[in-house]
């Protein structure tokens, strides 16, 4: 019988491929995964802020140093002092959309102000930890300006350890969520 249904991108060799051949073309033409739709931004930070979505947002370091990641790989992760280190990139799609995401890694030492992971002006697209000195290991969530803000309850959070942070904006969805 004939194909009830879709035939996309057939290719014919005159040779046999190799398995590495294989699995190149898999790479070359596998679906794009679902969390690279949408996806405006990354900073994998392999020894620098590049933006690695291949949309050009590279980040400046200002002050900060590179160190290791969660995973123990040296010049994959920023050191930060508390005091004047950043990382700044230009404005970036997602904060024009109605929903965005941001995913990122922190690890704290205990400060004596509310440290911004990310933030994009005071009040704006921000992520901070709620005032580490007093003990409070929240973090807040401020989506946008005029919107108001999220907390996570105290103790979402210790010193000196890995944690993923997830923050999720979705007016449409009447949705706001935060994942520590």
């Amino acid at each position: 019988g004939f194909v009830n249904g879709f035939i996309d991108d057939i290719r014919i060799y005159n040779r046999a491929l190799s398995e590495a051949e294989v699995a190149e073309l898999y790479e070359l033409e596998k679906p794009i995964s679902p969390l690279e739709k949408g996806l405006v931004a990354y900073y994998p930070f392999n020894g620098n802020a590049n933006d690695e979505s291949g949309n050009g947002n590279d980040g400046e370091v200002n002050g900060a140093t590179l160190t290791a990641d969660r995973n123990g790989e040296t010049g994959k992760a920023y050191d930060f002092d508390g005091e004047d280190d950043f990382i700044q990139a230009n404005h970036i799609d997602a904060y024009t959309a109605s929903d965005y995401s941001i995913s990122l890694w922190f690890n704290s030492k205990q400060s004596d102000n509310p440290e911004f992971l990310i933030s994009k002006g005071r009040h704006n697209y921000e992520v901070h930890l709620v005032s580490p000195s007093s003990g409070n290991t929240g973090i807040r969530f401020l989506p946008r300006f005029g919107v108001g803000h999220w907390d996570s309850p105290d103790g979402s959070y210790s010193f000196d350890t890995w944690h993923q942070l997830i923050a999720i904006f979705n007016p449409s969805g009447d949705k706001i969520h935060l994942f520590i």
